[in-house]
């Protein structure tokens, strides 16, 4: 799916490669735009400095449909952390 397109009835759930850097967070719906806002809070082992990153690894489904064998794709992302100054 090319980027903008609208995923309608979608469920994307992530996953930190690193508990102990930032909360965990639940699945979360897709707007009707096709976008997915996930909140997370750092913990004390997120090193917060310039440079550092967080890994995700991102499921997204098509709501609806069995989470083992239904439609899905995954991704592997990494966020840049900048903190305040």
């Amino acid at each position: 799916m090319k980027p903008g397109t609208v995923r309608p009835l979608s469920s994307d759930q992530p996953q930190v490669m690193n508990l102990s850097q930032v909360t965990r967070s639940g699945e979360v719906q897709t707007d009707s735009t096709g976008w997915a806002t996930v909140h997370f809070q750092p913990l004390r082992a997120l090193p917060m400095r310039a440079g550092a990153r967080v890994n995700f690894f991102v499921r997204a489904r098509k709501a609806g449909e069995n989470p083992l064998a239904g439609v899905s794709t995954r991704r592997l992302v990494s966020v840049g952390v900048h903190p305040a100054r």
